[in-house]
């Protein structure tokens, strides 16, 4: 267990943590043990004990590969070539402010600011296996997801060059460093209320960049995640975005790596980031959560199929994946509100054909 110990630095109390050693299991091949969907109970215990769990075999290699064919649509990385064929030189004529928009974005890893809503992207939501991992966790299976974005890394070290035999480093395409933060505020919401998630595009390994998280906090995990909160009081701000208040903590974040197509799902009070690449290989994922669906809000309902009403427009839903996104259920209620809405949404029935449904709000 984490316990708690009282110290004075420069005429304050600060206070740290005496961490015990906590291992995460790897298999034999040096990733994070992974779970399948069905392993229900599993995976639950696992994410009880170190506050995450990866998963492999929920979404289709087909549609992981759509969403790789997206990402480099997006970054106008050249599709002729395999990611491990291309050159600096070629990597080096794209211009790389466009693809990220802004220097936040650059340093973080993320491609400028508009959502994933590529097909790909859409099939990879309304997978069966990834519904049944946030239905296991979150405890219900009326669940919506959130439209986030793509994440990219870049190659920084010994990217090959147009000259046979060459080399050449790009440290200044590494993202930040030790950024260990929460996505949920310690001080407002201590108890659990929202899970994230990454879905591995390309492959994770110790040096190509990627999730990191402490898993101490896990240890003794509601009291150490309330108590480091009281015990940094003074940095208490409402924010949802809360920095780690010790980096020194930071130390003991340990790298997750998975294979292509895995999914890694935490608890929001898990401290956790992302490590810069430190090889020649690119780091892809889409970022992805679901979370409760609202019960008999239709005035949320509506607000977020105006919203998201363009993105789903013309892709090919499921009847999970229309439920997932907010186009079904249609309640007789909600019906008499479709006046303002367009939009058609193309479903896709247990026989394969389709047919077009009108949105409800």
């Amino acid at each position: 267990m984490a316990t708690l110990a009282e110290t004075e630095t420069k005429g304050e109390a600060a206070t740290v943590f005496d961490v015990p050693e906590v291992t995460v299991p790897h298999d034999d091949e040096g990733y994070v043990q992974a779970f399948r969907p069905d392993q229900d109970a599993d995976i639950k215990q696992f994410f009880r004990e170190y506050g995450f769990v990866v998963v492999r075999d929920a979404v289709d290699m087909a549609d992981i590969e759509l969403v790789e064919k997206d990402i480099r649509g997006r970054a106008l990385i050249p599709s002729r070539k395999e990611l491990s064929d291309l050159t600096c030189e070629e990597l080096e004529a794209i211009k790389w402010p466009s693809v990220y928009g802004s220097k936040y974005n650059t340093g973080k890893g993320f491609v400028g600011f508009e959502p994933a809503v590529s097909q790909g992207a859409f099939n990879v939501r309304q997978s069966p296996g990834l519904h049944r991992v946030f239905s296991n966790l979150l405890g219900t299976k009326a669940l919506w997801a959130k439209f986030d974005r793509y994440g990219l890394m870049r190659p920084t070290k010994g990217i090959k060059c147009d000259k046979p035999g060459k080399t050449k480093d790009h440290p200044d395409w590494a993202t930040e460093t030790g950024f260990v933060h929460w996505d949920q505020n310690p001080w407002f919401e201590p108890n659990f209320a929202r899970v994230q998630g990454v879905l591995a595009i390309t492959e994770h390994t110790l040096t190509s960049g990627g999730f990191h998280c402490i898993p101490l906090f896990c240890v003794g995990f509601h009291r150490v995640y309330e108590e480091y909160a009281e015990a940094y009081r003074q940095h208490e701000h409402s924010g949802s975005l809360v920095n780690l208040p010790d980096q020194g903590h930071k130390r003991f974040a340990q790298r997750i790596p998975m294979r292509k197509g895995s999914f890694v799902i935490w608890d929001s009070r898990l401290p956790h980031g992302n490590w810069p690449n430190e090889d020649d290989s690119f780091r892809m994922v889409l970022y992805l959560t679901m979370f409760p669906a609202p019960v008999k809000d239709e005035r949320s309902t509506g607000l977020r199929r105006c919203e998201y009403e363009d993105f789903v427009e013309k892709r090919i839903l499921t009847p999970l994946g229309s439920k997932i996104l907010g186009v079904l259920p249609c309640t007789s209620r909600c019906k008499t509100l479709t006046s303002g809405i367009r939009g058609f949404f193309r479903l896709e029935t247990p026989s394969g054909r389709m047919r077009g449904q009108r949105p409800c709000v």
